[in-house]
C-alpha cells in the first residue's frame, strides 16, 4: 500500500463492524483496504502519513475498550504493532518530514509526548497531547490542559503560545515554521485560529463545523476539514480523509 500518486486515506466501518483503513486515489477509483481488523478498530483521529507516502501510523483499540489504545504501522501489506507499553494508551501519531515519529501516551492519568529514536528507543520530551513537528524538526507543538506549547526536541524550557482559556486542540505548523494553526474551543463556538510560534499575533481565521487542521503545502494556507459522510460509502461513517504526501 504505497501511495505512488495522490491518494486519500480514511477510516470506514461498514455495517458497524471493525473500523479499518482504506486508501483511494485522489482522482477516484476503487477502494483499497489497508487493514483487515476484526477484533480491533482504528481511532477516527488517525491515520498519519509518513512524508514519503510509504507508511501510515494509526491508533488502534480492542472492541469495547477504547481506553486501551496502541499504535499500528501500516507498511505496504504489513501491519505491525509499534507500542506495547503495559497499562498505557498511545495515540496522536505524527510523522516529521524525515520520518521521525511522535505520539501521545497516557499512563496513570498523565499525558506524555513521546518521540521514537532511530534506535527504536523512546524518549519522553514533555507532558501533553497531540504533538506536531515543526518543519525544521527541532521543535514540537502540543497541547496540555487547553493551552498550546512549543518546546525544543533537544531539551530546554517550554513556551506557552496560547493560554488554556482558549481550550486549544489540533495544532499544525505552517510550512515555514513561523505560524501554528489550531482549533479554539471557546464558549462562542469552535474557530480556526492562527498564532505565531513565539506566541504573538493571535488571529481568528473562521468558524468551524468540526475539527481537524492542516496546511496547504504549496501556498501555505491554513485549512479546516469537517467530518462528513462519504457518498462512496453510502453514508457510512468515514472519518478524517487525509492526503498522502507526493513522493519524489
Amino acid at each position: 500500500m504505497v501511495a505512488r500518486q495522490p491518494a486519500l486515506a480514511f477510516l470506514f466501518a461498514p455495517t458497524y463492524s471493525a473500523c479499518n483503513l482504506y486508501v483511494v486515489s485522489a482522482g477516484g477509483g476503487r477502494l483499497q483496504a489497508a487493514t483487515h481488523f476484526r477484533d480491533f478498530s482504528l481511532d477516527p483521529n488517525t491515520p498519519s502519513w509518513s512524508s514519503d507516502g510509504r507508511r501510515l501510523a494509526a491508533t488502534s483499540f480492542p472492541h469495547g475498550d477504547e481506553l486501551q489504545t496502541d499504535l499500528r504501522l501500516v507498511d505496504g501489506t504489513r501491519v505491525a504493532r509499534l507500542t506495547t507499553t503495559p497499562d498505557a494508551a498511545e495515540s496522536d501519531p505524527a510523522y516529521s518530514r524525515t520520518g521521525r515519529l511522535a505520539y501521545s501516551r497516557t499512563n496513570a492519568f498523565v499525558d506524555q509526548v513521546v518521540i521514537r529514536l532511530p534506535s527504536g528507543a523512546e524518549k519522553v520530551v514533555a507532558q501533553g497531547r497531540e504533538p506536531t513537528w515543526a518543519p525544521d524538526e527541532r521543535r514540537l507543538a502540543y497541547v496540555r490542559d487547553g493551552a498550546l506549547y512549543v518546546r525544543a526536541v533537544a531539551g530546554g524550557g517550554e513556551r506557552m503560545v496560547v493560554p488554556r482559556e482558549l481550550n486549544a486542540s489540533d495544532p499544525a505548523w505552517s510550512p515555514r515554521g513561523d505560524l501554528i494553526v489550531f482549533t479554539n474551543h471557546s464558549a462562542r463556538g469552535d474557530t480556526l485560529d492562527v498564532v505565531r510560534a513565539d506566541g504573538g499575533e493571535l488571529r481568528v481565521l473562521g468558524r468551524l463545523l468540526r475539527r481537524r487542521m492542516g496546511w496547504s503545502s504549496r501556498r501555505g494556507r491554513a485549512t479546516g476539514n469537517a467530518w462528513r459522510s462519504c457518498s462512496r460509502c453510502s453514508g457510512a461513517a468515514c472519518r478524517r480523509a487525509t492526503t498522502a504526501p507526493a513522493r519524489s
